[in-house]
């Protein structure tokens, strides 16, 4: 039988994924709208034309809430085996959202 998590591992485990899926998230996005968005004209750049950038921020932060609010149901019952998966996944998470961004930006 698994050892329960406290809850301050829980919090600390939680925000992880918090970042890990709003940043997946936005860099999914961005990748998206630069593929189906036509090129755009840097000297016609006004300040409407930042909105999507905001709404992407908004985006990813609720995504991100909601992957957090959902982490310890989703661990309750098998926390050693979540918590390696998490800690698995999380470089390769960062390293492919940072390539998304590089690329696409």
């Amino acid at each position: 039988m698994s050892e329960q998590r406290t809850p301050a591992v829980l919090r600390a485990e939680s925000l992880l994924v918090w970042a890990l899926a709003a940043v997946l998230f936005y860099a999914l996005d961005r990748a998206y709208a630069d593929l189906t968005s036509p090129p755009f004209d840097p000297v016609s750049i006004i300040a409407t034309a930042r909105i999507d950038y905001f709404w992407r921020m908004a985006l990813s932060a609720f995504i991100g809430t909601f992957a957090m609010l959902a982490w310890p149901r989703i661990a309750s019952g098998r926390e050693e085996r979540a918590t390696t998966l998490l800690f698995r996944a999380a470089p390769w998470v960062v390293v492919f959202s940072a390539i998304l961004m590089v690329v696409f930006a």
